[in-house]
C-alpha cells in the first residue's frame, strides 16, 4: 500500500536505494501501536474549494506568477494577495489575506522568507488549516534562518495550522485540478501519491495523500 525510499541515491548510471520501508496494510492503528501518531490534516487539506497565493505577481519570472497562472484552471475560488496591484492575470487583487471576505481552504506562500511568519500567524487568524510554503531562507540558510523558521511553526502550531513546505516546489492534486507549483506541467489524476524530498534538513512537515509534493 505504500512504501519510502530514503535516501535514493542517482547516479549518472543507475541508481541506489540506501534504506526502503514497505507498508503492505492500509488498516488503521488503534490503542498502544497508535501512540505518538498525529492526526492528519483536515479532510479539507484534500479537496480545498478556495485558494489563496500570497505574493501573486504579473511578472512572469517571479514564482508568484507561475502559481498563479496554474492555478487559472482551478474549479474553485482563487484569490491572489499582493498589497501593490489590484488585478492580476484577470483576477480581483487582496492587499492581505484577512482582506478576502470569504473562507480560504489553502494558501499558497511564495513572499520572501522573512515575511512568512507575519503571514503565518494572518493564515491562522484567518482560520487557514494547510499553508504551503514554497519560499525559502530558513534553516537551510544558517542560524538566522533557524530562527526564523523556528518562529514560523511556533507560530503555525498555535493555530494549528499544518505547513507543506518549506522551500519546496508545492502540491499539485490532479483529482482536483490543482497544481500549486511554478511547474507548468500536471499529472493526469490517478492512484499513486509521491513526496518527494531533497537531503534538505527541511523536507516536508505534513505528508498528506493523495498530494503530490516536489521539492528541488
Amino acid at each position: 500500500m505504500e512504501f519510502d525510499i530514503n535516501p535514493l541515491i542517482l547516479y549518472e548510471k543507475g541508481a541506489c536505494a540506501v534504506d526502503a520501508r514497505f507498508i503492505v496494510s492500509d488498516e488503521p492503528r488503534h490503542g498502544e501501536e497508535a501512540k505518538g501518531y498525529r492526526e492528519f490534516a483536515p479532510e479539507i487539506a484534500f479537496y480545498p474549494e478556495s485558494i489563496a497565493v500570497v505574493g501573486a505577481s504579473s511578472n512572469p519570472n517571479k514564482v508568484g506568477y507561475g502559481v498563479l497562472r496554474n492555478l487559472l484552471s482551478f474549479p474553485g475560488k482563487v484569490y491572489p494577495v499582493n498589497p501593490n496591484r489590484k488585478e492580476i492575470l484577470g483576477l480581483s487583487v487582496y492587499p492581505s489575506l484577512t482582506s478576502i471576505p470569504d473562507k480560504v481552504d489553502l494558501v499558497v506562500v511564495t513572499v520572501p522568507g522573512e515575511i512568512v511568519p507575519d503571514i503565518i500567524d494572518e493564515a491562522g487568524k484567518k482560520d487557514i488549516k494547510l499553508a504551503v510554503v514554497i519560499s525559502a531562507g530558513f534553516r537551510e540558510t544558517g542560524e538566522k534562518g533557524k530562527v526564523l523558521e523556528d518562529k514560523m511553526i511556533e507560530t503555525a502550531q498555535k493555530y494549528n495550522l499544518r505547513i507543506v513546505g518549506l522551500n519546496c516546489l508545492g502540491i499539485m492534486l490532479p483529482h482536483k485540478g490543482i497544481n500549486a507549483t511554478f511547474d507548468p506541467i500536471s499529472p493526469r489524476p490517478g492512484h499513486m501519491a509521491f513526496i518527494l524530498g531533497s537531503v534538505a534538513e527541511k523536507v516536508i512537515q505534513e505528508s498528506l495523500c493523495p498530494v503530490l509534493v516536489l521539492k528541488p
